[in-house]
């Protein structure tokens, strides 16, 4: 019994490495009428602990959609883009295709934000 606790605690620790933003997110301050928010901060609680900390793809996976959301929880423009290219209302966000849809979503559109960002760098006047 206390090789099992044990072993999960090791567990937890190590999903929390990966995800060091959890805290973050899963505390946000959100409208309740905002419901695509409401919906991702809950898919990311439930794919959180559904990881297989044995697999080092889904850590790194893992650690994408951390990011990302700690991005989409700090960035309004981020947010509004992201619901822009992702539609979840009305799905059943514990399907393992919806999962990989949101997951390719998310984290291509993270990486062409932050491109996007990086070359629209904006120079500010000294006064």
């Amino acid at each position: 019994m206390i090789e099992i606790q044990t072993t999960e605690c090791v567990n937890i620790k190590k999903i929390f490495a990966s995800c060091p933003h959890y805290d973050e997110i899963t505390n946000y301050e959100f409208d309740y009428n905002d419901k695509v928010t409401m919906d991702l901060i809950y898919w990311y609680k439930d794919l959180v602990f559904a990881c297989d900390i044995n697999k080092e793809e889904e850590l790194k996976i893992m650690s994408q959609i951390d990011s990302s959301l700690y991005l989409y929880i700090g960035d309004n423009k981020f947010r509004n883009g992201l619901k822009d290219r992702i539609d979840i209302n009305g799905t059943d966000l514990s399907s393992s295709d919806i999962n990989k849809y949101l997951i390719e979503r998310i984290t291509s559109f993270t990486e062409e934000y932050e491109e996007m960002k990086i070359l629209n760098i904006t120079s500010s006047k000294w006064l």
